[in-house]
């Protein structure tokens, strides 16, 4: 072990077994977060690259309804991005 990894140990041994382990269920939310947050932004990129060809294609109201969808996502990605919770809902009544 090199002296960071050292000091890192000495640190991590001197903590509360259970603050080790919150630190690691935050760390590890977190990163489930930025993953959820990048299937979004994923999802979002593909509406607008969808729209640009339908624009192409002479489409236009189609196209909106895809930049529509886009930005909805790219909002769902920010809101889960700094852990605010939305409704996932389909609500046909």
């Amino acid at each position: 072990k090199n002296d960071f990894e050292n000091r890192a140990a000495s640190v991590l041994a001197s903590l509360p077994a259970a603050m080790v382990r919150e630190g690691r269920l935050l760390f590890e939310s977190q990163e489930c977060q930025a993953l959820e947050a990048g299937e979004w932004l994923s999802k979002a990129a593909e509406d607008l690259a969808l729209a640009r060809v339908l624009i192409d294609a002479g489409h236009p109201s189609t196209a909106l309804f895809h930049g529509q969808q886009m930005c909805e996502k790219s909002v769902k990605a920010f809101l889960t991005w700094h852990d605010q919770p939305f409704r996932k809902t389909h609500d046909l009544e």
